[in-house]
């Protein structure tokens, strides 16, 4: 075949591929757009992308990073199975595009940062409260490959940190204590961060107890809002719903809703 045939038909498969072509409407055109921009807001990449983007850092003086939960994703994509939804973030941390927190009270309930805002908030917090800050390098560099959680043994092999470099490592919080010779992998300001999650996650179960028939429209919950010193009622709300604090129902007003007795 000429060289400039395969030229046109190159150019002709690639045009119909990505644009409308003569024999396809625009308005085709525009319908499989729409859908593929559907498909890609039910992800859960789009949704923690959502909730990092409108979590209020600068309300808290970025006393911690953005955190989003494993359980609110579970509200945001009600079309998802669970274990869809589990499958994609497990697929996000084998990736290392997150680090999962084991926060709350629970075994099953997992913070999710973002791994840069992770890294990044570490470094600025122990520029402020180490006198070397190096130590938080390598620490970074070492738990890389760890998850959740890591050893003693672990962290004194090879003779990767010392007692009192690990004394350190707890000061600026990014170690707490799980058993004897283990801990959680945290990061600074988690404490704060809980103390305001629950606080925003108490106003609005009270809302809900409260409302007639202890029923209320998420809407209803939108527009009341939350004080300044919560972390937003889209988030809390997606907090409740998720970790099946309430019981939901789908109205033609909306979700609703219900306290739990």
């Amino acid at each position: 075949m000429e060289p400039e045939l395969w030229d046109k038909l190159a150019r002709g498969k690639c045009r119909s591929e990505t644009e409308p072509s003569e024999s396809t409407s625009a308005g085709d055109y525009r319908i499989k757009r729409q859908r593929t921009v559907r498909e890609e807001a039910h992800t859960v990449r789009s949704s923690l992308d959502q909730l990092y983007r409108t979590f209020p850092t600068d309300r808290f003086s970025y006393m911690f990073p953005p955190v989003v939960f494993r359980h609110q994703l579970y509200s945001c994509l009600p079309q998802k199975t669970r274990t869809e939804i589990d499958r994609e973030v497990n697929a996000m941390r084998s990736r290392k595009e997150i680090r999962c927190i084991k926060l709350g009270f629970t075994g099953d309930e997992l913070a999710l940062v973002k791994q840069d805002s992770f890294r990044e908030h570490v470094r600025g917090y122990a520029r402020d409260h180490l006198k070397n800050p190096l130590i938080i390098e390598r620490f970074l560099d070492f738990v890389d490959n760890f998850d959740i959680s890591i050893s003693t043994n672990d962290l004194k092999k090879d003779r990767a940190f010392t007692d009192e470099d690990i004394q350190s490592l707890v000061l600026v919080g990014v170690l707490i204590v799980r058993e004897v010779g283990t801990w959680w992998l945290s990061f600074p300001g988690a404490g704060q961060f809980m103390k305001t999650f629950l606080s925003g996650r108490e106003k609005v179960l009270t809302m809900v107890k409260k409302a007639k028939y202890s029923s209320v429209l998420e809407s209803e919950l939108i527009k009341r809002g939350l004080p300044k010193r919560c972390l937003g009622m889209h988030y809390t709300i997606h907090d409740v719903i998720g970790n099946d604090l309430v019981l939901v129902s789908d109205t033609t007003s909306g979700r609703l809703l219900r306290f739990r007795h």
